[in-house]
């Protein structure tokens, strides 16, 4: 039997876990984004006005908007990935008809070509010994899956 490659429940979850990072963590009230935005972190604290800390200044503020930056660009790809899941998402049903379909049409050819080549030695336990089961259709195969 096939081995299923995409479970749709287990893409469900991890998207739900990046939302709850998205959302709970990164963008909640009192987290890193709203924290460099509006809180505790937006203002830089006093130096003073010495070289070493004229130096310790920029150093914050370089260092401040590289982290702003690693947030943003985390917050992004976050999101795209969640838009990515959620579109694949979408298509199972479309993507698991198709599979079935092929499933069906590779039955047909496997019953076909296995009637014209059974004649020999194979037989079947309803169709009497005549050397298969010369008439399996996918319907057969659907209600083998039923």
């Amino acid at each position: 039997m096939a081995e299923r490659k995409f479970d749709p429940d287990a893409v469900a979850r991890y998207r739900d876990f990046l939302l709850y990072w998205l959302e709970d963590v990164l963008e909640a009230e009192g987290g890193p984004i709203s924290s460099m935005r509006e809180g505790a972190l937006k203002k830089a604290p006093a130096f003073g006005t010495t070289s070493e800390g004229k130096e310790a200044a920029a150093t914050y503020a370089t260092s401040h908007q590289t982290a702003w930056g690693n947030l943003q660009a985390l917050r992004q790809s976050l999101f795209g990935i969640i838009q990515a899941l959620n579109a694949a998402l979408e298509g199972v049903e479309t993507s698991e008809e198709y599979n079935v379909d092929d499933f069906k049409t590779q039955y047909d050819e496997f019953a076909s070509s296995s009637a014209g080549s059974a004649a020999g030695g194979n037989t079947s336990a309803t169709g009497g010994g005549d050397g298969g089961d010369t008439g399996a259709t996918s319907d057969d195969y659907a209600n083998a899956l039923g």
